[in-house]
């Protein structure tokens, strides 16, 4: 796994995490959007599960994860970053 700064204080790996993606779901919450999992049972990542790559997102909350983390920290950002999702449906 390949670490990306984002500032300071932040960085994101190659792999998104469920932790780096509970950061968009948090904010995107506050908005009254969800883009949480299925497969979660509530609107936080699993216990344990931190580190884990996300996975069962769908492939439009893919982009709109896209869309949110390069409006916060520009396109670069997302230079070979891998989601893995499985398709719902």
């Amino acid at each position: 796994m390949k670490w990306y700064r984002l500032d300071e204080k932040r960085e994101i790996s190659d792999l998104i995490t469920c932790a780096e993606y509970q950061l968009f779901l948090d904010e995107m919450k506050a908005v009254g959007e969800c883009y949480q999992p299925e497969h979660w049972e509530t609107h936080e990542f699993p216990q344990g599960e931190a580190k884990k790559p996300i996975t069962g997102i769908r492939g439009i909350d893919a982009d709109k994860f896209c869309q949110w983390l390069t409006s916060k920290y520009g396109e670069a950002t997302l230079d070979n970053m891998m989601f893995s999702w499985v398709s719902v449906g």
